[in-house]
């Protein structure tokens, strides 16, 4: 099977039993790339303002960061997105001299205070191949007495 491009790929598969039956199947597959998510760490909390400064890498599997190639192709092509909750997705961008993908998202002033989802995806076409996300909390931070 092919694993060398991202996005939805099929293969088809024959098998023969020992009697010399054959039977052929087409699977669906996704190949996408591991989501390393740099900051903001877990738990975090953003305070008045609301921004949240996101910063992550896309790795192969044996975890060594995508090319530098790849990564602008994918920036360029809006392939890489951050979502705050259920909001609509920005586009991330890329540093190549960090290696890393960057997007800034901006909690809204009537969102609730709490905990909030930060969402990053790796997109083929309409089809989310790859995600990873964490949990930041939003509001005034309670010190422990």
């Amino acid at each position: 099977a092919d694993v060398s491009t991202i996005g939805v790929r099929t293969v088809t598969l024959t098998g023969t039993d020992r009697a010399g039956n054959t039977s052929t199947a087409t699977c669906s597959y996704t190949v996408g790339t591991p989501i390393t998510i740099l900051s903001p760490q877990p738990g975090t909390i953003v305070g008045s303002g609301g921004i949240v400064q996101v910063s992550f890498a896309l790795t192969d599997g044996t975890g060594a960061r995508i090319s530098r190639a790849q990564a602008q192709a994918l920036a360029a092509s809006c392939s890489v997105r951050v979502w705050l909750d259920n909001a609509a997705p920005v586009c991330a961008t890329y540093d190549a001299s960090t290696r890393t993908f960057q997007a800034t998202l901006y909690i809204p002033k009537q969102a609730p205070q709490g905990t909030h989802r930060v969402n990053v995806g790796e997109f083929s076409g309409s089809a989310l191949v790859a995600s990873g996300s964490v949990d930041v909390t939003y509001g005034a931070a309670t010190k422990p007495r």
